[in-house]
């Protein structure tokens, strides 16, 4: 696994100072936000930022100030609970959701896309380029 950074060993960007676009990994899994990270950074010029909750977003995000997409581990339907801890609204409306295939309706509907495990690296790319990532 290369270039992994959680957010616990990971060094801040102070503001986006970088011409890398920013992505947010929300999942508890270490293994899956290690592939995700490799895939990510191996197509795309990214910074990315690994937290495990969604109470550690806030901390993580410090200083950011545009996040350009969030694969969160969440349901869609989920997201309004836990929007004050993800604080993602005001950031990005480019959010990726891992689980709830079944809500997809929700999802679209809102202007985020899935990405359903599991997934694979050309799945991962179709979420990305809805966003024209």
């Amino acid at each position: 696994m290369k270039d992994f950074e959680s957010h616990s060993t990971m060094s801040h960007m102070d503001g986006n100072d970088s011409n890398d676009m920013v992505v947010l990994i929300l999942e508890r899994d270490m293994i899956i936000a290690a592939d995700l990270t490799e895939a990510l950074k191996s197509r795309r010029n990214l910074h990315v930022i690994h937290v495990a909750t969604p109470e550690d977003c806030a901390k993580a995000l410090h200083g950011i100030k545009q996040l350009h997409a969030a694969i969160v581990e969440l349901r869609p339907s989920e997201y309004d609970s836990y929007q004050d801890q993800l604080d993602l609204a005001l950031r990005t409306a480019n959010v990726i959701f891992t689980n709830g295939e079944d809500e997809r309706q929700l999802a679209t509907a809102r202007g985020w896309a899935m990405l359903p495990r599991p997934f694979n690296d050309e799945m991962l790319d179709e979420a990305l380029s809805r966003f024209n990532i």
